[in-house]
């Protein structure tokens, strides 16, 4: 059996295609646990509704805690072998089961990470990933280095089947925005194998209001302390060429949460301890990480490392081009 946990809070309007998602799976040994985290609007009557309608689904109700508690809750109900996660406001392609877990048997890795489809409100539809990236099994270093360098793979827990052992002693951070972030990289770490499908097996909707969209000082900040722990994981347990991708990541994260900060006002001295920090590791490099960053983003890095100045005017010029 598969369980799909999929946490609940405020997404009537979008839960119903989340759920035919799953009704329409090719393979029909799942388990569909909605853990509605203290909705307001008709989320949790929804989800009970559903649970009543087919034996396999379950609604669990729980004050509002937040996205890794509602998770967590879920993976204590969990009853198959294999666990997959999918937000209320995204859905699967109906072979989504069937050929993961057939990936997943047929080579014995710990998890399968499949690509996914950004779906806009204007209907456009696009893969995330190329579809000439990795595909096939990879050992643990390797699915690392994709996972750094965000390729075929990013920190999102959603588009994979894992094996439950995975998660033995291990749960999302209570209090945690950016709890996929947080935890992807310890998943990894755990797998000894990882088989990687370039099809795109997931649709992630785009809208505004939802975690990622949001620039709230509390969500970057947590993506910026996910990526911190990220980095320290990877220097402690891997190769100095993995140490260095994860601190061109780290940087990378880093210049985009100071990003937000300066277009939305925030005060940067909450970013203080990470640019400390970045300095400090700076010296181990010697620059080698520049080679892992995006051409703009290597600008940016500059801008960064060398003073605020060119940051603070790209973002004024952002500013007014959003006025406009």
């Amino acid at each position: 059996m598969i369980s799909i946990i999929v946490p609940v809070y405020n997404v009537a309007e979008y839960l119903s295609r989340c759920v035919a998602s799953v009704l329409k799976q090719s393979y029909k040994d799942w388990e569909l646990i909605l853990i509605n985290d203290g909705s307001t609007d008709q989320s949790g009557t929804l989800c009970q509704q559903y649970a009543q309608s087919d034996v396999r689904i379950r609604a669990l109700h729980q004050e509002n805690q937040g996205q890794a508690v509602a998770r967590n809750a879920g993976l204590e109900a969990a009853q198959g072998e294999y666990l997959a996660f999918c937000d209320a406001d995204d859905w699967l392609t109906p072979d989504f089961l069937t050929q993961g877990l057939a990936a997943l048997l047929e080579s014995k890795a710990d998890l399968v990470t499949a690509n996914y489809y950004h779906y806009h409100h204007n209907g456009q539809i696009k893969p995330v990933f190329s579809m000439s990236g990795p595909e096939g099994v990879f050992d643990n270093r390797q699915a690392m280095k994709f996972l750094l360098a965000n390729e075929g793979t990013s920190s999102s827990v959603g588009a994979r089947i894992y094996r439950r052992e995975l998660f033995e002693g291990l749960r999302f951070i209570p209090g945690r925005l950016f709890e996929d972030a947080a935890i992807s990289h310890r998943l990894f770490q755990r797998a000894k194998q990882v088989a990687f499908l370039r099809q795109p097996m997931m649709y992630y909707l785009k809208r505004e209001g939802s975690t990622m969209s949001r620039r709230d000082q509390q969500i970057r900040l947590d993506e910026l302390q996910a990526a911190s722990e990220r980095y320290w994981a990877v220097r402690q347990t891997y190769d100095d060429e993995l140490a260095t991708l994860a601190f061109a990541s780290y940087l990378y994260d880093l210049i985009h949460v100071k990003e937000c900060f300066l277009l939305e006002d925030y005060p940067l001295t909450k970013l203080a301890p990470y640019e400390t920090m970045l300095r400090t590791e700076l010296a181990k490099y010697r620059y080698r990480f520049w080679q892992y960053l995006p051409g703009r983003k290597k600008i940016e890095a500059g801008f960064l490392l060398y003073g605020n100045i060119g940051l603070v005017f790209g973002v004024k010029l952002m500013r007014r081009w959003r006025k406009k």
